[in-house]
């Protein structure tokens, strides 16, 4: 990927007035055909140059960024995602679908044949209250516009401020509140 090809992605967008956005930095996982012929990925210093210039580039044309990797136009925010980054339940239909719902993570199997028998061998994995706050959190954190701090408080039932007092105070630099809502300054949203 060059800077070039991200300009022509770019303009491939705005002719064909796409509405969404998505940008993902390359991950070579072992066992991948990337893997296997060897390509490598991008360093650090030139994916972050990349990125600054992707963020630019889409303000430019009207874009907004609104969580790390996704960018629309105004009011085209990609609302099956959004489900996922506000950490809310969700159900699962079809192959390999998975679902999330009072704290319980289910997936339908991946195997064709079993799943046209009516066999969905569906694999649960509960999640405790503290990984649910975790992955609220985590979740939560990738969105420009964090979280609103009432609905952490209303759904953990414990006072955000309060309960992570000194963490907020170890990345003060990092973060805001603003309007009830705690978030990551843009400049560090990566």
């Amino acid at each position: 990927m060059t800077f070039k090809d991200i300009d022509d992605c770019i303009s491939l967008a705005k002719k064909y007035h796409a509405k969404h956005l998505s940008f993902y930095s390359l991950q070579v996982e072992e066992g991948t055909l990337f893997y296997n012929q060897h390509v490598k990925a991008l360093n650090d210093d030139t994916l972050r140059k990349m990125y600054d210039y992707i963020i630019d580039k889409l303000k430019e044309s009207n874009y907004q960024r609104y969580e790390i990797s996704n960018f629309s136009l105004p009011s085209y925010e990609s609302k099956h995602n959004l489900t996922y980054w506000h950490d809310e339940e969700y159900y699962a239909a079809g192959l390999s679908a998975s679902s999330y719902v009072e704290g319980i993570r289910r997936t339908n199997t991946r195997s064709m044949t079993n799943y046209l028998k009516g066999d969905f061998n569906r694999s649960e994995e509960t999640i405790s209250l503290k990984e649910q706050e975790f992955e609220f959190l985590m979740l939560n954190l990738r969105l420009v516009n964090g979280f609103k701090i009432e609905t952490f408080n209303k759904r953990f039932n414990k006072d955000f401020l309060k309960e992570y007092k000194d963490e907020i105070e170890s990345v003060k630099d990092y973060v805001l509140i603003e309007n009830d809502r705690f978030f990551i300054k843009e400049e560090y949203l990566y």
